[in-house]
């Protein structure tokens, strides 16, 4: 049976309607759209899930990005909560699914506020990037684009409409879940500007393996945020692209953590197994040659300076360089792509 042209421009036109009615923000790509409104006053108690549009391709389809909002029974503080502004980086996507299950909207005081999916292109693109594959939107870092600018480029729109969606949450409180990249991996390691004291106390309650005292980097959701007046700070999270359970469940224990500080969960404050070790600076030992990398350090090794850390090797098994550590300190991160090409990382030392 054909069916007349105009009854299929009908039948999509309710289909939209629909879809639009069970999930609000969720429509055609339309540069005009109104950015969704995070403010908690306009949630009703319980969890209420989101497609928020932030964007729209080179095809004219919309960037969606998910959000999942927790408000309790009883009035407090709202947290912020983003994942995978760095599209291959998705231990915090699996974080803020394990936390949003275990939150029990009746005992809950205040809003949590979660993003698991910031980096929707990057996401679909395997990407640190935010990339669109249909040859759309620019190869960029979307986390030194905040808070974005409505008339520039394809991401830095995108992390407009972002910015006004996270402000207009009007969180007391924020935390950026990342990993490291591709061909690397961090323990549960945190970023944080320890001139804020609230941050500082946020850092230690979060109970990670190691804390780098930083004052942060223009364009990163963590910096922009702070400099609002929102004590934020980054929480790295192992390895990309992949899931690792034991970090995950520990990220998930250190977000409930600094929910008790803030009596948004009710319970005294569990204390980390071990004092996480505080460093000030990083040294970056690089490959100074392509070759096969063997590290012979682990994450969290204690390094003095001229310690081995690193040989090379050429393609016929010969050892063509070692690199040896420039200074004493902690193994914070380590190459687990043997390949290094000029220039790539091989082992960082936080000291």
């Amino acid at each position: 049976m054909v069916i007349p042209l105009f009854r299929l421009h009908i039948f999509a036109a309710l289909v939209m309607l629909v879809a639009m009615a069970f999930w609000p923000g969720v429509g055609f790509a339309d540069a005009g759209k109104e950015v969704l409104s995070l403010d908690p006053a306009g949630f009703a108690a319980g969890r209420t899930d989101r497609l928020a549009v932030v964007g729209s391709t080179s095809r004219g389809v919309d960037i969606v990005t998910p959000i999942v909002v927790i408000k309790g029974a009883k009035p407090g503080k709202t947290l912020l909560l983003t994942a995978a502004v760095h599209g291959d980086e998705l231990n915090g996507i699996r974080v803020l699914h394990l936390l949003a299950g275990r939150l029990d909207s009746a005992q809950l005081a205040g809003t949590v506020v979660m993003v698991p999916g910031v980096n929707g292109p990057g996401m679909a693109a395997h990407s640190r990037y935010f990339v669109e594959s249909d040859g759309g939107g620019a190869l960029v870092d979307l986390n030194r684009q905040f808070p974005g600018d409505a008339d520039g480029s394809l991401a830095q729109r995108v992390a407009a409409r972002l910015w006004q969606m996270f402000r207009s949450a009007k969180p007391d409180l924020a935390v950026d879940l990342h990993t490291q990249t591709r061909g690397t991996v961090y323990p549960l390691f945190v970023y944080a500007d320890f001139n804020n004291p609230v941050v500082a106390d946020m850092a230690r309650d979060l109970m990670p393996d190691l804390i780098k005292r930083d004052t942060g980097e223009s364009g990163t959701l963590e910096t922009e945020l702070l400099r609002t007046g929102v004590p934020s700070l980054t929480y790295e999270i192992g390895a990309p692209k992949i899931f690792e359970p034991d970090l995950i469940h520990r990220a998930v224990a250190g977000l409930e953590n600094v929910m008790r500080r803030h009596a948004m969960l009710a319970g005294p404050l569990v204390q980390p197994a071990s004092t996480p070790f505080i460093g000030n600076r990083f040294f970056t030992v690089r490959a100074e040659q392509g070759g096969v990398s063997v590290v012979d350090v682990a994450l969290l090794d204690i390094v003095a300076q001229d310690d081995l850390l690193a040989r090379q090797f050429d393609l016929f098994g010969h050892e063509v360089r070692q690199y040896r550590a420039p200074v004493g300190g902690r193994v914070v991160s380590i190459s687990t792509d043997p390949l290094r090409e000029p220039g790539a990382p091989l082992v960082r030392i936080l000291y």
